[in-house]
């Protein structure tokens, strides 16, 4: 886990509100006068209106827009609408992509009503790309014809945070089956502030009062560096202010969703790196624990290589454990061509061992874990396991 001086020294850098190559986004930006904070705290994207005067702040904030053209996917469509939305902002450089449904899944809206939303912005002259979000990952099966995919499913309050991982794992998988971008959405506010009908759409009503709040700080980075293990192409976050959940009233939560969000800007090396299919033969000291809620792997554990570092991420590659668990978890890497081998714990200045029957030092809860970079000349072959 990174320690607080480095998330520290996070915070005080990475200004610069320019545009990255890799996307990090919000949902309902409150109004084009909160642009520049946005893009002061690290957000490059945010979902708005297909409008030319939103789209003139979002351009000088250094923002792109996810942007609804002009009406919702469903029965009541309006095709000269969204014809007419695509004509106002026409190329406009800060359009990153048009925001075809928004949990078609939940709604009841089936694959051709998006279909036509997607005709109607292509026949308007439109060639920007296009996306959309379910609840659930396996509904993106039917929308894959959509360019960029997402998946938004906020664990905090409903149920363990393991299972955000296993919507975006099966989500992952629809999209590289379509090879298509995936991008999942990540919860920043607290269901509570929600009435019952929509708290009962995504699952049901919280399990008491204590479970009704907004993620924590290692919950926060738990999602986001789970979600680049499991192969996210950009991160989007709910929300800013949609009327309800207002982040200016809750600093604690802003603070820490920003210190995560400079924290990956930091780190951005490591979520552009190649993600090469090697494995790192995770092993538990206690072997029943392997499991989380979601009967999947409750620590995940990935191989990145590194092109191109900089001042805090060197080029080479790179060994990702993140706890999926609110318990500490004992684990190795248990490669045999590994073993006796020191690498640094990126941010800590300590280094451990790979193998020699050694354990790293135990995963808190949510908490992630980043060595390297490994030496060279390690072996990058599958190895058994």
């Amino acid at each position: 886990m990174l320690p607080l001086v480095l998330l520290g020294l996070v915070v005080a850098g990475c200004r610069s509100p320019a545009p990255h190559p890799f996307p990090i986004g919000i949902y309902a930006p409150g109004g084009a006068g909160n642009l520049p904070r946005l893009a002061e705290a690290g957000f490059d994207v945010v979902a708005g209106p297909a409008s030319r005067p939103f789209f003139d702040a979002a351009h000088a904030a250094r923002i792109r827009v996810l942007a609804v053209p002009g009406s919702a996917a469903g029965p009541a469509f309006d095709s000269r609408a969204a014809r007419t939305a695509v004509a106002n902002v026409g190329n406009h450089p800060a359009l990153w992509a048009w925001y075809l449904a928004d949990e078609p899944d939940l709604h009841g809206i089936s694959a051709s009503d998006v279909r036509r939303v997607q005709s109607a912005v292509r026949r308007a002259g439109s060639l920007r790309p296009t996306a959309v979000t379910t609840w659930h990952g396996t509904a993106l099966a039917r929308f894959a014809g959509t360019d960029i995919l997402m998946v938004d499913h906020y664990p905090v309050g409903l149920g363990p945070i393991a299972a955000f991982f296993k919507e975006v794992r099966s989500g992952r998988a629809v999209a590289d089956a379509a090879r298509r971008k995936f991008v999942p959405v990540l919860q920043a506010m607290d269901w509570s502030v929600y009435p019952p009908e929509i708290r009962g759409l995504a699952g049901g009503e919280p399990a008491g009062s204590a479970a009704s709040r907004a993620p924590s700080l290692a919950e926060f980075r738990c999602m986001a560096w789970g979600a680049r293990v499991l192969g996210a192409d950009g991160l989007f976050f709910y929300c800013y202010d949609d009327g309800r959940w207002r982040m200016p009233e809750h600093p604690g939560t802003w603070q820490d969703l920003v210190r995560v969000v400079r924290e990956i800007r930091d780190l951005e090396p490591l979520f552009l790196a190649r993600q090469p299919r090697v494995p790192v033969g995770l092993e538990w000291f206690e072997p029943g624990r392997r499991l989380n809620e979601a009967l999947e792997s409750s620590v995940l554990a990935t191989l990145l290589e590194v092109d191109r570092g900089n001042g805090t991420v060197k080029p080479g590659r790179y060994v990702v454990l993140v706890n999926t668990t609110a318990e500490d978890h004992l684990v190795r890497l248990g490669r045999a061509d590994w073993r006796g081998v020191e690498v640094p714990w990126l941010g800590t200045g300590k280094s451990v061992h790979l193998g020699d029957g050694q354990w790293l030092d135990p995963l808190p809860p949510y908490g992630v874990m980043i060595l390297g970079p490994l030496p060279a000349e390690l072996p990058l072959e599958p190895a058994a396991e």
